[in-house]
C-alpha cells in the first residue's frame, strides 16, 4: 500500500436491544459513553475506553434486522493521518478494480466507504477509512 498504513479506529455494531447493549458495554465492560442520540430513525451511541484521547472506539446503533447472529457488524473503520493518504488509498483500491466506493463528509471527518464481498443489504459489511479528528 502506498502512503501511510491505516490504523484501526472503531467498529460499529447494529443492535436488536439498544438499551441492553449500551448497559452491557458501559456497566459490564467499562466503556465511557461519549455521545448518544439518533441518526435518521435509529438510536446511536459512541463508546470509548479512553475519553481523553478517543471520542469512540465502538459505536452501537439500533434497528438491527434479521435473525440473531446475522449481520451485526456495520463497518470497521481505519484512520489515516492525512487527506493525501486517503486519496492514495482510494486510488490504490480503484486501481485494483474495486467499485462501489463512496465518500462521505461527516463534518470533521472525510470518509471513504468500501463494500466488502458480503455486501450486506443494510449497507453493512463495509470498510471505512477516514481522515480527520
Amino acid at each position: 500500500m502506498s502512503g501511510t498504513r491505516p490504523v484501526i479506529s472503531h467498529v460499529v455494531i447494529a443492535c436488536f436491544d439498544f438499551a441492553a447493549m449500551v448497559a452491557f458495554y458501559t456497566k459490564t465492560l467499562g466503556f465511557s459513553l461519549s455521545d448518544i442520540g439518533k441518526i435518521h430513525d435509529s438510536d446511536l451511541c459512541f463508546l470509548t475506553f479512553d475519553p481523553e484521547t478517543e471520542h469512540h472506539q465502538i459505536a452501537l446503533t439500533g434497528g438491527r434486522k434479521g435473525a440473531p447472529g446475522e449481520g451485526a457488524l456495520v463497518h470497521v473503520c481505519f484512520r489515516l493521518p492525512s487527506y493525501a493518504g486517503l486519496q492514495a488509498r482510494r486510488d490504490e483500491l480503484a486501481g485494483k478494480g474495486l467499485d462501489g466506493m463512496t465518500t462521505v463528509n461527516h463534518g470533521s471527518w472525510l470518509s471513504l466507504y468500501v463494500p466488502d464481498p458480503a455486501k450486506a443489504p443494510h449497507g453493512g459489511g463495509r470498510i471505512r477509512t477516514f481522515v480527520g479528528r
